[in-house]
């Protein structure tokens, strides 16, 4: 019985674990979008700006979201090349160093 407790706890773990890679959410009027590898690291990609977003845009190094599960702080590694795309109320937009 407990081998199959463990199973099942093992199977809900790695399905948890991976219903993030896609997921998106907003912070701040922008878009991010999970993206991660098969070793379990995940990131996220800024894939999207509000449309009434206007003024200065600061990507963060990090976004934290609160999904399902917990608070989960994400490093922001790339920007989709549409992101900014139909928005012309931006005035500059600030990417800070890793």
């Amino acid at each position: 019985m407990k081998k199959v407790i463990l199973f099942f706890l093992t199977l809900f773990v790695a399905s948890s674990v991976w219903a993030g890679v896609g997921d998106t959410f907003t912070v701040d009027d922008v878009n991010y979008k999970v993206t991660g590898d098969s070793y379990g690291n995940y990131c996220v990609e800024v894939y999207g700006i509000s449309y009434d977003k206007q003024g200065d845009i600061v990507i963060p190094n990090t976004v934290n979201y609160n999904g399902t599960y917990a608070v989960t702080s994400y490093t922001v590694t790339s920007i989709n090349k549409d992101a900014f795309q139909l928005n012309d109320r931006i005035t500059s937009i600030t990417i800070p160093n890793h």
